[in-house]
C-alpha cells in the first residue's frame, strides 16, 4: 500500500505544475470583520517576518496572549525589529492606519506599551504617524489580505448543468480513486503543518484545543469558536474549573437579558447559574465579548446549534486530560468510547437555549461529530507515523454529506451522485475538497478556464 505522505508528494506535484491557490485557515470576504483578521493574525496565517512601513524587517518571536479587558489587542507579545534586541509588549490591529488616533489610542498611556501597530486597509492616501501619549513613535506593519485571502464565496456557486465540464466525468474508478488519495493525502498533511504551527506558536495542548474548538463550529461557526478558543486559552480556563463554561458563553455573547427573557423556565434556572458566576468576570471581558451578529444561529441541523457546541467545548476544556489522551492516543475506538462519556444535564434534552426540553436524550458529540474529529484533528496528528491509520481513513464514513462535498461533486462530476465516488467515505469527501478548492475556486465559476481537465484528460 502506498504510504499517506508519498501519495501527498503525487498530488503536490500534480498542484505546483498548475499553480492552484493556497488553503487557508479562514474564508475572509473582501470586506472582513477586524475580528476575523485578528484570529488569522494570532494563528500565524500570515506568517512571521513582515516589514514595516519604513522598511525594517519584523520578527514576531512571540504572539502572546489575547487581552480579554480594554487596552491593546494583544499582550506579552515578542517582536525584534531591525538590529534592535528583541522586546515584549503589545500589538494593536485596526483596520486602518487612522483608527489609532480615531480610537483614542495617541492618548491613552495604556496603549503606550504598544511595540508593533497592525493594519489591513489604505487609508486616504495621506501619511499618518502613530505615537504614543509619551509621543514616541510606533513602528506600523500593513497586512496584506491576499495572503490568506481566497476567492469569493460567491464564486462558488452551484453552476448552471450546461457550463460544468465535469473534468472527472469521463476518468475510471480506479483513476479516481488514486486521485482522490493523493489529494486526501496532501489535505491531511497540510492539516498536520497547520497543527505543527499552532503547537509552536502556543503549545501543543493550545493546538489541539483551538482545533477542536474549529471543529466544533463547522464551516458557519468556525471564527467564533475559533476567537473564543483564543480568546479564553485552555491553560487560563483551567485555572477556574467551576467558571469554564460562564466564561465560554458569557465571552460568546449569550448571557445577555434578552436571551434570559425569552427562555422557557428550565432554561432560565440553567442560565441563572452562569449569570451568577459571570457576573464577577463580566466587566474585564466586556471589550472582548462577541456579538450575537458573529454566530450563524439559523441552518444547521438543530443539535447542531452552536450553544450545544459551546457547551461540549466546555465539558472538553474541564475534562481535558482525558480528552487529550484520547486524541493523542490514535485510536478510532478509545475516541469514540470517550465521546460517548461526553454528558451534560441540561444539554442532554435541549438543542438551543430557548428550546423546549426534548424527551429523547441527545449525545453532545455524535458519531458524525466523532468523524470529523478524526479526520480533522486525530489522523492528521499520527499522519506520517501510522500506516494503519491511513487504511483506516480509507474506509471511514462520514454522514449526512455535507452540501459543500455535494456541489464539488456537481463541479467534478457533473452530479452529486457520480459512480466512481462514495460520497459517503471520508477520503472521498477530503479528497473532493481539496480539488475543489486547488482548481474549481481558482476557475471562478467559469469552468472554461479550469486547469483541471487538462491535467487528468
Amino acid at each position: 500500500m502506498t504510504s499517506a505522505p508519498t501519495l501527498s508528494r503525487h498530488y503536490q506535484q500534480r498542484r505546483a505544475a498548475d499553480t492552484v491557490a493556497e488553503e487557508y485557515l479562514f474564508d475572509l470576504p473582501p470586506d472582513v470583520p477586524e475580528m476575523e483578521v485578528q484570529a488569522c493574525w494570532f494563528a500565524g496565517a500570515f506568517g512571521r517576518q513582515f516589514t514595516t512601513t519604513d522598511g525594517l524587517p519584523v520578527e514576531i518571536l512571540g504572539f502572546g496572549e489575547w487581552n480579554r479587558g480594554a487596552g491593546p489587542d494583544f499582550l506579552g507579545a515578542t517582536i525584534k525589529i531591525g538590529d534592535e534586541p528583541a522586546r515584549q509588549g503589545a500589538i494593536e490591529l485596526d483596520r486602518t492606519v487612522r483608527d489609532w488616533e480615531q480610537h483614542g489610542h495617541a492618548k491613552n498611556p495604556t496603549f503606550d506599551r504598544v511595540l508593533l501597530h497592525l493594519h489591513y486597509q489604505s487609508a486616504d492616501g495621506a501619511e499618518h504617524f502613530v505615537r504614543t501619549s509619551q509621543h514616541e513613535a510606533v513602528p506600523q506593519v500593513r497586512l496584506h489580505l491576499d495572503q490568506v485571502q481566497p476567492v469569493p464565496e460567491e464564486w462558488a456557486r452551484e453552476p448552471a448543468s450546461a457550463h460544468c465540464c465535469a473534468p472527472l466525468a469521463s476518468r475510471t474508478r480506479a483513476d479516481v480513486e488514486e486521485f482522490l488519495q493523493e489529494a486526501a493525502a496532501f489535505r491531511l498533511e497540510r492539516k498536520q503543518q497547520h497543527l505543527q504551527r499552532l503547537s509552536l506558536l502556543h503549545g501543543d495542548d493550545e493546538a489541539l484545543f483551538q482545533t477542536l474548538a474549529a471543529i466544533l463550529g463547522y464551516r458557519g461557526n468556525k471564527v467564533p469558536f475559533t476567537l473564543l478558543a483564543q480568546r479564553l486559552p485552555l491553560e487560563w480556563l483551567r485555572q477556574a474549573p467551576d467558571r469554564i463554561e460562564a466564561r465560554l458563553f458569557g465571552l460568546g455573547g449569550f448571557l445577555d437579558p434578552e436571551t434570559f427573557d425569552a427562555a422557557p423556565e428550565d432554561s432560565r434556572r440553567w442560565l441563572s447559574g452562569l449569570w451568577n458566576q459571570w457576573w464577577q468576570d463580566r466587566e474585564g471581558f466586556a471589550p472582548r465579548t462577541l456579538n450575537k451578529r458573529a454566530w450563524t444561529l439559523t441552518g444547521t441541523r438543530p443539535a447542531n446549534h452552536p450553544q450545544r457546541r459551546l457547551a461540549a467545548l466546555a465539558c472538553l476544556a474541564r475534562d481535558w486530560p482525558a480528552c487529550r489522551q484520547a486524541l493523542n492516543q490514535g485510536d478510532f475506538d478509545a475516541l469514540t468510547e470517550w465521546a460517548a462519556t461526553i454528558d451534560h444535564p441540561f444539554w442532554r434534552h435541549h438543542y438551543t437555549l430557548l428550546s423546549k426540553p426534548s424527551e429523547r436524550p441527545m449525545a453532545l458529540i455524535g458519531p458524525s461529530r466523532v468523524a470529523e474529529i478524526a479526520a480533522n484533528l486525530t489522523i492528521p496528528l499520527h499522519f506520517d507515523r501510522r500506516l494503519d491509520f491511513w487504511s483506516f481513513f480509507a474506509s471511514m464514513r462520514t454522514v449526512p454529506v455535507s452540501s459543500r462535498v455535494r456541489l464539488a461533486a456537481l463541479r467534478l462530476f457533473g452530479t452529486e451522485d457520480p459512480d466512481q465516488v462514495d460520497l459517503r467515505l471520508t477520503l472521498h469527501q477530503q479528497g473532493l475538497l481539496q480539488i475543489f478548492e486547488d482548481y474549481c475556486l481558482p476557475a471562478g465559476g467559469d469552468c472554461l478556464r479550469c486547469r483541471l481537465p487538462a491535467r487528468v484528460g
